[in-house]
């Protein structure tokens, strides 16, 4: 049976020769084969053992016993203690003084021998997206994200992240649109007319001149003849004599201007404006005012040719 140990400690054996141990390695017994071999793992004084390798026994029972059925190598560990790291959401836990220490690319919890009386850094690296939280339990509890301590017995920490809150947005309020301000329609320009009367509107004569209008000839009016009665009038069907060119002299009212007054705009119409009285009471004086002058016109006309009646020829009696 060869073997090592580290740390503070030696390895025992209940019976059986010594032998010289090949390069590298502590101890060397002998023993035969078959034979109940019991080794003993024994620390310093205050130190502690810390596990077998190599060798059937228990890991952390310092004494050992089993059947010799070979060659044997036996390795004691002396002076450390187990520490488990652990972590609760997305994170690692590394040391800062040992490389052995990081749960990196691992999937926790991991196991680790730390040396006894050694000073241990440990720090929690949140992943993104996450913050360090706390320390669970362990000499690290109460501790900021970077925790020191000095090791003196098997211990387990435990690091928790937590995921970081999502900042809700505040909706911003949607602002309402403002109105535009609705156009006005342009009047469109009422075009006037260019000729004719304005409906509703009362037609005006047109306007007066200094000469006097021509009175029409009364409908139905024929020349004036002398009865039979009246000396001065010429027998009926006389042809010559004085009288006929007393007859051509004397004003024929049918050889009057026959020119009527322009017609006034809706005068007469039914469905034309309302008549202007003004300008009928106006027509209504011209006109009797143009009888006037006819017959002051006739009347001299027989006063400057008296002997037309002398010439006048005899009445015939008849029998």
């Amino acid at each position: 049976i060869i073997g090592n140990w580290v740390g503070p400690g030696t390895v025992q054996i209940d019976s059986g020769a010594g032998c010289t141990p090949p390069e590298n390695y502590e101890f060397c017994f002998q023993r035969k084969y078959g034979d109940t071999v019991t080794l003993s793992a024994v620390p310093s004084p205050g130190k502690v053992f810390s596990y077998w390798s190599g060798s059937p026994c228990g890991l952390k029972d310092p004494s050992c016993s089993f059947q010799l059925t070979g060659d044997m190598n036996v390795f004691a560990l002396f002076g450390r203690v187990e520490l488990t790291v652990d972590v609760v959401g997305k994170g690692d836990v590394c040391s800062t003084s040992h490389d052995s220490v990081c749960t990196e690319n691992l999937i926790p919890p991991m196991t680790v021998w730390q040396e006894v009386g050694s000073t241990l850094v440990l720090e929690a690296r949140p992943d993104s997206g996450w913050h360090f939280d706390r320390w669970n339990s362990g000499p690290c509890a109460g501790q900021d994200r970077t925790c020191s301590y000095t090791v003196q017995d098997t211990a387990t920490v435990i690091a928790t992240f937590e995921r970081n809150a999502t900042a809700t947005a505040t909706p911003k309020p949607t602002p309402k649109p403002t109105p535009k301000p609705t156009p006005k329609p342009t009047p469109k320009p009422t075009s006037k007319p260019t000729s004719g009367p304005t409906p509703g509107a009362t037609a005006r004569p047109p306007a007066a001149t200094d000469e006097p209008i021509a009175p029409a000839a009364p409908s139905g009016s024929v020349r004036p003849q002398s009865s039979p009665s009246d000396p001065a009038a010429p027998p009926a069907g006389s042809t010559s004599g004085p009288s006929a060119g007393v007859e051509s002299s004397l004003p024929d009212a049918s050889d009057a201007p026959s020119e009527q007054p322009p017609a006034t705009p809706g005068v007469g119409s039914p469905t034309g404006p309302a008549p202007d009285h003004a300008l009928l009471v106006l027509a209504a004086l011209l006109m009797a005012m143009a009888l006037t002058a006819l017959g002051f016109a006739l009347g001299r006309r027989r006063r400057a040719h008296p002997a037309e009646a002398s010439q006048a020829p005899p009445m015939i009696e008849g029998g």
